[in-house]
């Protein structure tokens, strides 16, 4: 008898609960709509969308249409290593809730250095470029590796100076400014490298924001312009 009614009452918790993370959550300013996500990591993403939304608007990419986020546990398993991805056919942002995106990189030397919540964030601002750059010009991901470069150029660039100084932490090359790193191979080989690769050329003076307004515009393609 005790045990049916523990039971019972668990299920009952449970039926209680569930429907605060079953519920959609509308961010504020209807910008976004996050779905799978407990009401405070929900108030959280609306949070980190404001500002992702403000530092994308300054290289050249406007919202169109509200976003919409769906948390997760986990993707298939022919996404290995994955910690987030933007739906082009259903216009959506996926990403691991915070847990499972830390077991996911354990073993990534750079990314696996950020605080959680910090490399949480970034992720969702990397998605947003993805998604932002899809409302704007359709679908221009055929160079994989210049779509990349600006997801992880505006990743790198939503860390605070002291998380991006750990990312960067013994990152070295004999050709820093340079894209002969920025490419697909190093992308799917070691994706970290890939990233810093970016930052450094990003960052120098006169890339940046305008760097990417060049690529948005065919003005530069990667692949075509000098190292």
């Amino acid at each position: 008898m005790i045990r049916k009614l523990t039971l019972s009452a668990a299920i009952l918790l449970i039926a209680s609960i569930s429907p605060l993370w079953a519920q959609d959550h509308s961010c504020d300013k209807g910008n976004a709509i996050v779905t799978g996500a407990d009401p405070d990591l929900a108030r959280h993403l609306c949070d980190v969308v404001d500002r992702a939304e403000e530092q994308l608007a300054q290289c050249h990419l406007v919202r169109k249409r509200p976003l919409t986020i769906k948390v997760v546990d986990r993707f298939a398993e022919d996404r290995p290593g994955c910690v987030g991805i933007f739906d082009c056919a259903n216009d959506r942002i996926e990403i691991l809730k915070p847990d499972s995106m830390l077991m996911t990189l354990e073993d990534n030397r750079r990314f696996s250095r950020l605080p959680i919540m910090s490399l949480f964030d970034s992720v969702v601002a990397h998605e947003m470029t993805h998604a932002l750059v899809f409302q704007n010009y359709g679908e221009i991901g055929s160079n994989w590796a210049q779509n990349e470069y600006m997801a992880y150029a505006m990743q790198l660039a939503f860390l605070s100076l002291e998380d991006r100084a750990l990312f960067m932490q013994g990152f070295t090359t004999d050709r820093p400014g340079s894209l002969a790193g920025v490419n697909i191979l190093v992308m799917l080989m070691a994706p970290d490298a890939f990233a810093a690769q970016v930052w450094l050329h990003f960052s120098e003076k006169d890339n940046g924001c305008d760097f990417m307004g060049k690529l948005l515009s065919g003005e530069t393609r990667i692949g075509e312009s000098a190292p």
